[in-house]
């Protein structure tokens, strides 16, 4: 790719085949950073369409991941678990940066097929009542991230970490994803918001009240490209609740 290719579509797909029968695909990426003048974001999609606001996409990892697996039970952190679909998948490359000099990049893709295939993906229960009524202040962090984008922590560790700072809520916005959802977490007495962070091209963005199986706001918006109004709509569709974070 060259700065050429970066400017004519800033996300680039990677189209690779899945065999009927497939319960495991993995996939990964190499380059050459050249002292940080190339950057280049990972993420996949499942058959479908590859525009705005397709239902295809199984995950995104930005710059966090090399290597990435999705089984029907289990996905690298990022990604949705669930049954794998034959047909044409694609590598999604997201050019954050190119050189003058341009960059090649390595793809590798590996399928496999062993065992039944999975049943489709029901993510862990969750609290229906309210933990609290009552008029009072509540405390809670809106902007947090987990092992599901850059984050260090997982949700249970990240729950705990605000309950013993006292906090009552915390909503976690990760990178274009909100994968964070399939993780199991102890009743702890701390709300958890499903959000995201809406990462663009041309700034940041927050969703807070989305969620479920795979529910996503696309973040592909470049500046100045009037789809920002889809973006937003696609937010207030599901009753959620948008903010600027900073251009």
């Amino acid at each position: 790719y060259t700065p050429q290719d970066r400017a004519a579509g800033r996300y680039q797909y990677v189209p690779f085949d899945v065999p009927p029968g497939t319960t495991r695909v993995a996939f990964g990426y190499a380059y050459d950073r050249a002292d940080g003048a190339n950057v280049i974001d990972l993420g996949v999609l499942e058959p479908g369409p590859l525009d705005l606001g397709s239902p295809a996409f199984r995950g995104w990892s930005g710059g966090e991941r090399r290597t990435v697996t999705i089984t029907g039970t289990e996905a690298t952190p990022g990604y949705w678990p669930g049954p794998l679909p034959a047909g044409r998948w694609h590598v999604a490359l997201g050019l954050y940066k190119v050189g003058e000099a341009g960059v090649d990049v390595e793809v590798t893709v590996e399928t496999e097929a062993s065992g039944a295939a999975a049943p489709p993906l029901a993510l862990p229960a969750r609290p229906r009542e309210p933990l609290r009524r009552g008029a009072r202040w509540y405390s809670g962090g809106l902007h947090l991230h987990t092992v599901h984008s850059d984050g260090t922590l997982t949700v249970a560790e990240l729950s705990a970490r605000a309950r013993e700072a006292g906090l009552d809520f915390i909503a976690v916005t990760d990178h274009n994803n909100t994968s964070h959802q399939t993780e199991a977490v102890p009743d702890d007495g701390v709300l958890r918001i499903v959000g995201e962070e809406i990462t663009t091209p041309g700034g940041h963005a927050n969703a807070w009240g989305i969620g479920g199986v795979r529910d996503f706001i696309d973040f592909r918006v470049a500046a100045g490209d009037p789809r920002i109004g889809d973006l937003v709509r696609a937010v207030t569709a599901r009753g959620a609740l948008g903010s600027i974070n900073h251009p």
